[in-house]
């Protein structure tokens, strides 16, 4: 939502310049995140039954690596429109009421904190059930948990509420021309 709320508020060019339209940008991401999750909740059922315990994690392992390509073409998703408007901004004075490049780095930082922890995920189910960062709980609260306070905190501090009023007030903007 973060990106959409970026795009939205640096106006209409802007969003000509995302390679997803913002109206399906935060829809197409949040339903592959869940798909993925969904997959993943297959393979954690599966392995809870007792039975079958390579295909549930398989299929665990499957639904990681499809959210980790997910998530990977939303960072490309966001390299090129800064990229874009990057360029676009250094031929048109542009003056948007917020940090725009403040909050494209925030996003690139818990970006990456994500992404770590998915890779993180994915080696620790690829190792087993019986594999040492599931059997122990440092790398969890390490490479999970603090990870995400991170990222929290990060969101925290850098939250995009004044990117959504600036993005409405030039939808009403926009409206009365």
């Amino acid at each position: 939502m973060t990106l959409g709320r970026i795009i939205t508020g640096l106006g209409v060019k802007a969003e000509s310049l995302s390679l997803i339209s913002v109206r399906k940008l935060t829809k197409f991401f949040v339903i592959g995140d869940v798909f993925a999750f969904m997959i993943q909740a297959t393979g954690g059922g599966i392995a809870a039954m007792g039975t079958m315990a390579k295909l549930s994690e398989n299929i665990v392992i499957a639904g990681l690596v499809l959210q980790i390509l997910f998530f990977g073409f939303f960072v490309v998703c966001s390299v090129v429109f800064h990229r874009r408007y990057e360029a676009y901004s250094t031929y048109v004075a542009t003056t948007p009421n917020f940090d725009w490049r403040g909050m494209v780095n925030m996003l690139y930082w818990t970006s990456g904190l994500i992404l770590a922890r998915c890779i993180f995920r994915l080696i620790a189910y690829g190792t087993g059930a019986d594999g040492y960062l599931l059997n122990n709980e440092w790398p969890l609260y390490i490479f999970d948990s603090l990870l995400m306070v991170i990222t929290m905190g990060i969101f925290y501090w850098w939250y995009p509420s004044n990117v959504q009023v600036f993005g409405r007030m030039l939808s009403e903007e926009m409206q009365r021309l």
